[in-house]
């Protein structure tokens, strides 16, 4: 999968999946570190567009002292089952290409650690989760999807349970991987 030698570039979707990104990092729960991230950083905005991505870093080889070329990994984090094309010649660059669906929505892991899971597969069933939520809540969704908030609501809530349940209760679609696959087995 992801190896210590290996380069990862990671694409996120949205904020809210960069800010989730972002803790798992901070707190060692990753397969990969942070040194291993391209250019020390998560992708959003333009990268989002394969092409863009692929034109600005597939072009140029990564070269280590110590290990020599590095294998580039392109993780690509986001809700939609959209595929994340990388056309040649700069699919050659990438060892290998792992989507990340969070599908319906990021704001699942919130539901799934507050134990509201059964309540939103009854009320909400087919909606968005953070609809849901600010109803729950009473709060806006642009709160409960702001940087703050997610921070604050994980460091009281285990994110890397909400991960490994949402992965045992949502159907696994054979091209798409769980965010619970790349975390370390001791998380």
């Amino acid at each position: 999968m992801i190896s210590s030698e290996n380069i990862v570039a990671c694409i996120c979707e949205g904020n809210s999946e960069k800010y989730i990104m972002s803790i798992l990092l901070e707190k060692d729960k990753l397969i990969f570190s942070e040194d291993q991230l391209l250019d020390n950083q998560f992708f959003q905005g333009k990268y989002r567009n394969p092409e863009v991505f692929s034109a600005q870093y597939l072009t140029m080889d990564y070269k280590d002292p110590e290990i020599g070329l590095r294998e580039v990994v392109v993780l690509v984090v986001k809700d939609d089952k959209r595929n994340y094309v990388i056309k040649k010649p700069y699919s050659d660059r990438v060892k290998s290409k792992y989507l990340v669906v969070t599908s319906p929505e990021l704001e699942m892991l919130m539901i799934h650690a507050s134990g509201l899971y059964d309540e939103y597969k009854n009320k909400y069933s087919g909606k968005n989760p953070s609809l849901f939520l600010a109803d729950e809540w009473g709060k806006r969704r642009s709160i409960i999807k702001s940087e703050k908030f997610i921070r604050d609501f994980f460091e009281k809530n285990s994110l890397v349970d909400a991960i490994k349940q949402h992965s045992q209760k949502t159907k696994r679609v054979n091209q798409y991987m769980f965010l619970a696959d790349f975390l370390k087995k001791d998380a």
